[in-house]
């Protein structure tokens, strides 16, 4: 299924199913521990392509045995012997081309531009040399017979001319002009010829020749053979003892005569030419980019067979008679025949040097993977999408940096490496192929690996069983998760947005909080994404002081911004305080908080922080309890039945009131114990590190401090308006709302607790909240109701 990927710039791609394809092609490589791109894999994927034309697809296959011809040619190792000393020409240029990288890279690449060409319909043959022509001679001669004495002179010209029917004639006598029919047929082979041999079909060319009676052609071309002998050799099975050319130079002597001479005709210059070693008399004949660049190489390896075989001593002296004297052909080096092609005037041959695979095929020939892979991180980080079909190109890229890497092919620019792998993996995450991330993912070096992944989970606001999947797939690419899951939550607590809660400065002071929310109010998008990353740290038990340290973490930036509503979703998400935390963490941190020693000191740095954070986590569970206990005691309360007079006839009316009564002391009996029980454990929060370092620690000890100036004093004053508002039923809490002020307000005054000696007071707490004046007023009130209820 195809992918529609939007740019910044407005710019549309299309990712295809091929992109899926390649990822399971590299995870079965991966699998059997093989090269990432082996014979076959590529053309099954390239052939699959639906996303893009037939002609990039073809030119993207090509490139791929480009690449293949050549890591053989520069990761082969040597396997021949060295020939002996009477060897001829074959065996040498075999053992050539394993010993000199250079010769290899030539023949690889001439092959390949040979088995890249495109198909083509060869002319058919005809039997007969050249029959019109011949028939024109033969009526010549009968003519001149069946002449008078004094007529034969008046045709003797033409009867001459008749009689130059050799295969050179029509070009040393332009008076033996091949007949039309002749001519035509002359140039379609001479066409299909260059054809054959463009192709590396040297041997169809020379059948086509013998099959069209012009065996003298098959003869001159079959000089382009490499000399072999059977019998120095050693290889008697051959039947044939001797085969090829064994006087090369005198051979390319005369092609090279042919391709200069003008009257020859443009495709049969081009074929001698080609075959001796010559570009200048076979570009005319050029119409593709890649057949510019297969001349040159032809070229190229020419020159490389004859430097390699002069090398080897003759038996005897050359004759200098067939040693040509003229200069050498000023031909360009392959990095300026690149660039005289991105220069070229030709309008489709310019055009197609600007195709990025030809690019990338001109880079891979000339060995400059680091220059190529700068160059495209250096567009990419530029954003300017200057790429043309950028993602094929940069599947092409990332696929190719695997290839190299699969046979350790040295590659310098690793950061710009990894730089387009992981741009890759974000086109992946922008089309939502998410389940191959993974695989790439793991290409990277450690450091990245958990970063890119880490970036990828953030963006994955699926089920839980989802998010599971991918850590699974994490595990099993080698990814360690573990440092994953934690960097993707900081990550998500630490993404920058206009209401970042972690990134906007604290509250300085408590008195800023004028609102705290409502249980029922609904989660920001930020809030949800914040709850949600825990999840990553919740799967793996190994994680578990990891999610307690952020859970508290995230509980405490949202408390001192007064979103109680988003800490109750957080304690939703997370495991209930008995299994989530720890019983010797919680007595470690209390024991070091009453001033003890030892306990915590047996604990890690970071089980230390767990620790505190323990003690922070229940008390905010109950902190959130009550809260969620008092909106129900209040909703309790609104339903109040209206108690009628005593003369009503209705008993039902009672006895509702009394059911009422009694269910409502119990609520309000059980708020009053959480709310009390909470105050103690608000209490025992002690601004400090809390095992914390750095900026945490400097936060937990502002963030403590504000969460009792809101908070406790918040859960004062509700249970001084329980007490006081359920004094009229439970006349027994008029007297506990007056003894609120010595149990938590009074700087003097001590824990509510009859057997705890350590002061529960918040006196301090409500000076700084500004809350002070209106638990005065609340008081006051209460004084004077016990005052009433005691007259």
């Amino acid at each position: 299924m195809a992918h529609m990927i939007v740019m910044s710039n407005g710019a549309h791609f299309v990712v295809g199913d091929e992109f899926e394809q390649f990822a399971h092609a590299l995870q079965n490589a991966q699998r059997e521990g093989r090269c990432a791109l082996d014979e076959g894999a590529d053309a099954t994927l390239v052939k699959e392509y639906s996303t893009i034309s037939e002609g990039v697809s073809n030119i993207e296959s090509q490139t791929w045995r480009l690449l293949h011809a050549l890591l053989d040619a520069r990761t082969q190792s040597p396997a021949l012997l060295h020939p002996h000393s009477l060897a001829a020409d074959e065996p040498l240029l075999n053992y050539a081309e394993c010993m000199h990288q250079q010769l290899a890279e030539c023949v690889a690449v001439k092959k390949w531009l040979e088995g890249g060409a495109a198909n083509f319909v060869a002319t058919e043959t005809r039997r007969g040399y050249r029959p019109y022509s011949t028939a024109g001679r033969a009526s010549n001669e009968s003519s001149f017979n069946n002449k008078s004495i004094s007529n034969k002179s008046s045709i003797n010209k033409n009867m001459n001319a008749g009689k130059d029917m050799d295969p050179d004639a029509p070009i040393r006598n332009p008076s033996c002009a091949l007949a039309r029919d002749d001519a035509l047929y002359e140039a379609s082979l001479l066409r299909s010829l260059f054809d054959y041999v463009r192709r590396g079909r040297l041997w169809e060319a020379m059948d086509l020749c013998r099959a069209s009676d012009e065996p003298w052609r098959a003869a001159s071309f079959a000089g382009a053979l490499t000399y072999a002998d059977a019998f120095l050799d050693g290889d008697h099975d051959d039947d044939v003892a001797c085969t090829g050319n064994p006087n090369r130079d005198l051979w390319k002597v005369t092609c090279l005569a042919i391709a200069e001479d003008p009257a020859f005709d443009s495709y049969e210059r081009a074929v001698y030419a080609v075959l001796a070693g010559n570009v200048q008399h076979a570009l005319p004949v050029c119409k593709t980019w890649e057949d510019y660049v297969w001349v040159h190489y032809s070229y190229y390896l020419e020159n490389l067979i004859t430097r390699h075989l002069g090398m080897v001593p003759l038996a005897t002296e050359p004759n200098e008679v067939y040693v040509r004297t003229d200069s050498p052909e000023n031909v360009r080096l392959p990095a300026e025949l690149f660039e005289w092609l991105s220069r070229s005037e030709d309008k489709d041959i310019l055009l197609a040097s600007q195709d990025p695979f030809r690019i990338i095929q001109a880079m891979i020939i000339l060995d400059r993977i680091d220059p190529l892979l700068e160059s495209i991180h250096q567009q990419l980080a530029a954003e300017s999408n200057s790429i043309s079909e950028l993602p094929t190109v940069l599947r092409f890229i990332v696929h190719l940096i695997f290839a190299l890497r699969s046979v350790s092919y040295p590659i310098e620019s690793n950061n710009s490496a990894d730089f387009i792998i992981k741009t890759y993996i974000d086109l992946l995450i922008a089309a939502r192929l998410n389940s191959i991330v993974a695989t790439y993912v793991a290409q990277l070096s450690s450091a990245h690996q958990i970063e890119c992944y880490a970036l990828f989970l953030q963006t994955i606001d699926e089920p839980k069983d989802t998010r599971y999947n991918y850590l699974v797939q994490g595990k099993q690419c080698g990814i360690d998760m573990h440092k994953t899951c934690k960097r993707t939550v900081r990550l998500t607590f630490q993404t920058p947005s206009p209401t970042s809660i972690f990134l906007a400065p604290l509250p300085e002071q408590s008195i800023s909080i004028l609102h705290i929310s409502n249980l029922d109010s609904d989660l920001s998008e930020e809030a949800y994404g914040h709850v949600r990353a825990l999840e990553w740290l919740l799967f793996d038990p190994l994680l578990k002081t990891d999610a307690i340290v952020c859970t508290v973490q995230l509980l405490r930036r949202y408390l001192v911004h007064g979103q109680i509503h988003v800490a109750q979703r957080v304690l939703e998400s997370v495991p209930a305080p008995k299994e989530f935390i720890s019983k010797k963490w919680v007595k470690a941190a209390m024991k070091e908080a009453a001033g003890g020693v030892g306990v915590s000191g047996d604990l890690d740095p970071l089980e230390r922080a767990a620790a505190f954070a323990s003690v922070e986590f229940c008390a905010y569970s109950s902190l959130v309890k009550c809260f969620a206990a008092f909106v129900e005691w209040k909703a309790f309360l609104g339903m109040r039945p209206v108690r009628r007079g005593a003369g009503d006839a209705d008993p039902m009316t009672s006895f509702e009131f009394r059911d009422w009564l009694k269910a409502f002391k119990s609520r309000t009996k059980k708020a009053e114990e959480l709310i009390r029980a909470c105050l103690e454990e608000i209490a025992a929060l002690t601004p400090g590190s809390g095992g914390l370092a750095g900026s945490e620690a400097k936060d937990r000890y502002t963030e403590i401090r504000l969460i009792r100036e809101i908070y406790a004093t918040e859960l004062v004053l509700k249970l001084q308006e329980m007490l006081l508002t359920t004094g009229n039923d439970i006349p027994e809490n008029v007297e506990k709302c007056v003894g609120l002020l010595r149990e938590f307000v009074d700087d003097q005054g001590v824990s509510a607790g009859k057997e705890s000696e350590a002061p529960v007071s918040f006196h301090a707490e409500f000076a700084i909240s500004g809350k002070l004046v209106f638990f005065v007023q609340k008081h006051k009130q209460a004084l004077l109701q016990m005052k009433k209820g005691t007259k």
